[in-house]
């Protein structure tokens, strides 16, 4: 396979794997906004972005397994649909608890494009060219967390946060749309496993179990949660506190 292959694979998944950064980051600058519609605390939006994060571990969980028994396709369309829609209802949502148990879904289903991107790089590519694809996915990691409060901004400040869920349904939807098109399926039957849910959670607890995997895991799980916890508080410091503009705040973020 041509490096320009490569690339244009590692593009797909790219917009895959975008998803998750852009749901996380690109409505931060609306969190004073959504609670004065509201009428809510910031604090209590905040746990939009908690929900977010357990449905993001807890689909994690899940999908890896699924994807493994029955191939990629079916979780990725079924995960990325179901993202969509919860995306409408959001722009939807009649209050702060709804938009909270949406979030919670918009992200059960869409880590789907997340977690198995990966997996397709495995499927397709030998060890040495995995190391280039997954190089290019880190570079769509690092770049949409930037550029997301940004674009967000821009959103917030021609029009609402409803709106930013509207883009977030259309980018879902078109990154699903791309990746049925022009990717085939990658995991072929016989290669799939028939591991059960009893297999999967021993499988878990052997991981837990392992010293040489626990100390570097809990040692991302820890930056990651700091870094996490600046950035939820970041909207009521700089937009509620310092009287940021929204535009502003996707630049100083």
């Amino acid at each position: 396979m041509t490096k320009k292959q490569q690339f244009r694979i590692a593009a797909i998944l790219g917009c895959l794997t975008a998803i998750g950064p852009l749901s996380i980051d690109m409505y931060l600058a609306s969190f004073p906004a959504i609670a004065d519609e509201f009428g809510v605390s910031e604090g209590m939006v905040q746990l939009t972005l908690s929900s977010y994060f357990v449905g993001l571990a807890m689909g994690q969980m899940v999908v890896g397994p699924l994807s493994d028994r029955f191939g990629r396709r079916l979780p990725i369309t079924i995960g990325m649909t179901v993202y969509a829609l919860a995306s409408l209802v959001a722009v939807l949502a009649p209050s702060v608890g709804v938009l909270i148990a949406v979030r919670f879904f918009q992200a059960l289903a869409g880590c789907a494009g997340m977690v198995i991107a990966r997996a397709i790089v495995r499927d397709l590519f030998n060890p040495r060219d995995s190391v280039r694809v997954l190089s290019y996915l880190m570079l769509v990691m690092g770049a949409a967390p930037i550029l997301a409060p940004m674009l967000g901004g821009i959103f917030l400040e021609y029009g609402s946060w409803r709106e930013i869920f509207v883009f977030l349904a259309a980018v879902g939807a078109v990154a699903l749309a791309i990746y049925r098109r022009h990717l085939p399926e990658s995991l072929p039957v016989e290669a799939r496993q028939r591991m059960g849910w009893r297999e999967a959670l021993s499988t878990y607890l052997m991981l837990l179990r392992d010293r040489r995997y626990i100390g570097p895991t809990l040692a991302s799980a820890l930056s990651s949660g700091a870094m996490f916890a600046y950035i939820t508080a970041s909207p009521t410091v700089f937009i509620s506190l310092y009287g940021v503009s929204e535009s502003v705040f996707g630049m100083l973020l």
